[in-house]
């Protein structure tokens, strides 16, 4: 006899004790296995759990890139601030360095419309000794001293 590494059908029990089954009656068929409630829950639950979990992540990584935006903010403010104050400084110092000018401006006209009297007087001085009298000359010359 040729033995099978697998058995091939019924284990042969030794004669006397086999087990009797009646041959008319059929045999009852095994209950269905009853789904299991708990099980239902585990599956919501572990869903319920990877959903807090990748919301929780989710949310750390949102905190992280707003704390690091927030900061860099703060930076750019605080420069900006800095910038514009030194800015404030800039405009006071040329508002007071333009206050400056216009006054030497007002000076230099003021000089300048004194010294148009000296000069126009000079040049009728200088135009009467070319062709005029000596009554002419003399009036020029009495003009630039009383402009000059």
């Amino acid at each position: 006899m040729s033995e099978h590494p697998y058995p091939v059908g019924p284990p042969a029990q030794p004669l006397g004790q086999q087990s009797w089954e009646p041959v008319g009656q059929p045999q009852a068929p095994a209950p269905a296995p009853v789904p299991a409630k708990g099980r239902v829950a585990v599956v919501l639950l572990s869903v319920l759990v990877v959903l807090l979990v990748g919301a929780s992540v989710l949310t750390i990584v949102l905190w992280l890139g707003a704390r690091t935006d927030a900061e860099q903010e703060a930076k750019r403010l605080d420069e900006t601030t800095t910038s514009l104050s030194s800015a404030k400084d800039e405009l006071e110092d040329t508002k007071k360095e333009n206050s400056d000018v216009s006054g030497r401006i007002s000076t230099l006209q003021g000089q300048n419309s004194e010294l148009h009297k000296c000069a126009d007087a000079t040049k009728a001085a200088m135009a009467a000794l070319k062709s005029g009298t000596d009554a002419e000359v003399s009036a020029a010359a009495k003009k630039v001293t009383a402009n000059c």
